[in-house]
């Protein structure tokens, strides 16, 4: 596994960690934050992804 995908994965359970929070949030304002930031870690894994089958096509000179 290269390091990108290991940081997709890690996000990935960030993600569901404030996803976590924000159904258990009693106040509206947490919620939409913890919501955010769910959505955040979630484009930072996706972007992790890319990284790793754009570095996957390279081969493994260009690899992490």
């Amino acid at each position: 596994m290269i390091k990108a995908e290991l940081k997709a994965a890690e996000y990935r359970v960030r993600a569901l960690h404030a996803l976590a929070l924000a159904e258990d949030a009693t106040l509206d304002r947490v919620r939409e934050l913890q919501r955010h930031s769910a959505a955040t870690w979630t484009q930072m894994a996706e972007a992790e992804e890319a990284r790793a089958r754009d570095t996957r096509r390279a081969g493994p000179s260009q690899g992490d």
